[in-house]
Parts: structure tokens; sequence; C-alpha cells
């Protein structure tokens, strides 16, 4: 809707009802003893897969020439993207490694080695992201 629509405002019914809701859901899940632990866990996974994908996503979309023309991305914007991907990359990838491990029940390499391997992983894929946009 509108910015200016007055049912999603403060005082609107449709924003009052949905934070109802919520409420009562929060309330339900803590009155029924639910734990959300499994379902953190899962989000966690989730966001491992997610996180370096969309940062790739967003390193492709700056550097196609068809979607930006002259505006793509620069060398030094580049750079930093493709350390924003190695970064989302090693932290998904480790959190993901994580939920893994905990679901079941191994144990995880040592982080020395864990940590920059993924961190490379990312950039070697983001640098072959960046190549195949610039085609």
């Amino acid at each position: 809707g509108a910015p200016d629509d007055a049912r999603w405002q403060a005082s609107g019914w449709r924003f009052r009802s949905v934070w109802l809701v919520i409420l009562i859901i929060g309330v339900g899940f803590g009155l029924a003893d639910i734990r959300p632990t499994p379902a953190i866990l899962t989000a966690q996974a989730f966001n491992g897969v997610l996180l370096p994908l969309v940062a790739l996503f967003l390193l492709a979309a700056m550097n196609d020439a068809g979607l930006l023309g002259e505006r793509v991305n620069g060398l030094l914007a580049n750079a930093f993207g493709l350390l924003v991907v190695g970064v989302a990359a090693m932290l998904g990838l480790t959190a993901l490694a994580r939920a893994t491990a905990t679901l079941f029940g191994f144990d995880l390499p040592d982080p020395g080695l864990m940590l920059p391997a993924f961190a490379l992983l990312g950039v070697f894929t983001g640098r072959a992201v960046m190549r195949r946009a610039a085609l």
C-alpha cells in the first residue's frame, strides 16, 4: 500500500493485528514450554547457505555491464566485493558446518584450517562470478 495508508500506521488495525498475532504465537510457545533451539539451528544453517549466495549475486549484478552500463564496479569496489564474498562464505559455511556437525554428531576440523579454506573458496567463486558477469 501507500506509505500514508492509515491501515498500516501504528494505530491502524492491520499493524496492530499483525503484532498481536506474533505476540500470541510467542506467548503460546512460551506457555507450551517449546524450546526454540532447533529452529534457531535450522535458521543458522539456511543463513549459512543463503548469505554467500546473496553476496555472489550482488557481486555479479554490480559487474553486469548490460544492467549498469558504465557504472559497473571498478577495481577497488571489486576488491572489497571479493572481500565481502570471502567473509560471507567463511561465516556462512562455518555456520553450516557447525550445524551439520551438531546434527550428525561429528567433530569439525581445526578452525585454523577450515576458516581460511572457506574464505578462499568464496574469493575464487566470487572471481569466477565476476568474470562470467563481464562476458
